[in-house]
C-alpha cells in the first residue's frame, strides 16, 4: 500500500488522531494482504520522527530530480 498524502491540521497534532488513522490503514493494508506500506518524507522532518516512531524504517533508494526550464523558442 502506498500513502500519497497524509496530514494532521497543527491544531489537532500530538492528540494521537494521526497515529490513529495510521493503526486504521495499517489493518486495512493487512485486511487487502499487502505486504508493507510505502511513503515518502524527508529526513529530519516532523513526519520522519512521526513515522519511525510508528515502526516505520528507511529503506535505500534513489530519488532523481531534475528541474525543468520552460523552452522559449
Amino acid at each position: 500500500m502506498r500513502i500519497e498524502d497524509f496530514c494532521v491540521c497543527k491544531e489537532h497534532q500530538h492528540q494521537g488522531y494521526g497515529s490513529s488513522m495510521m493503526n486504521l490503514i495499517q489493518k486495512e493494508a493487512e485486511k487487502f494482504g499487502c505486504d508493507c506500506i510505502l511513503l515518502n518524507t524527508q529526513k529530519d522532518y516532523p513526519s520522519h520522527h512521526f513515522y519511525r516512531k510508528l515502526g516505520f524504517q528507511e529503506i535505500e533508494t534513489v530519488l532523481l530530480h531534475k528541474e525543468v526550464e520552460e523552452n522559449i523558442d
